[in-house]
This record gives structure tokens, C-alpha cells and sequence, in this order.
């Protein structure tokens, strides 16, 4: 699964700071995607305890600007149910969902295979 992930969204292996593409035009609702993806992975490989994110902290990461509202994005994500929230306010990739996601989000930007 890591590997559909690659030419989307990396990690620093040492500090677990998520980079999602340049090269790729992403909507925000995807970069909220990538970035819990991103979170997810980073907690696999043993770079984070946990891979809950909060919403500010996804935006600064992937350099949304702060006076953008996602509640849109954030909202279709969670009816699609493909992050979650806590009762603590913390988000979290549905991880049954991870795999058809970045094939779907590959797919529309065309990205060959690794």
C-alpha cells in the first residue's frame, strides 16, 4: 500500500514531516486525504505514536492558507466516511479506506505505476 502512496505523499524518515507532490494540482479535500495518509504511514513506520492529526495542523502542513475554511472538505470526508473524529476533536484516516483512495486520486492525475 505504501507504494501507491509514494509518488503522492512522502515522509522525512527521520523527523516524519509529510510532503505531499508538487507535481500534482491537488483539491483541498485530496490534500486532507494525503495528509491523513501521510499521518497514517508515518505512525507505521514507528515515526509518531498515533496518526490523529488536527485540522490547523494539517493546513499549515500542507500550506492551505489559515483564513481558508475546509468544514466543507473535512464534512464530505467524514459522511464518506473515510476519516473519522474523536469525542477530542482529533481526525484519523478510515485505514480500510487508504487503498481506494490513492488509486482513486492516482487514477485522476494519471500517475504511472512506480
Amino acid at each position: 500500500m505504501a507504494n501507491l502512496a509514494l509518488p503522492l505523499v512522502r515522509f522525512h524518515k527521520d523527523s516524519g514531516v509529510i510532503m505531499l507532490s508538487k507535481n500534482y494540482n491537488f483539491t483541498i479535500y485530496e490534500k486532507l486525504i494525503l495528509y491523513a495518509i501521510g499521518k497514517y504511514f508515518i505512525k507505521e513506520y514507528g515515526l509518531a505514536e498515533d496518526f490523529g492529526f488536527g485540522i490547523e495542523e494539517m493546513k499549515e502542513a500542507t500550506r492551505i492558507p489559515k483564513k481558508t475554511s475546509i468544514s466543507k472538505y473535512k464534512d464530505k470526508a467524514i459522511v464518506d466516511k473515510i476519516i473519522q473524529k474523536d469525542k477530542y476533536g482529533v481526525y484519523r484516516i478510515n485505514i480500510l479506506k487508504i487503498e481506494s483512495k490513492l488509486s482513486e486520486i492516482r487514477e485522476k492525475y494519471k500517475v504511472m505505476e512506480n
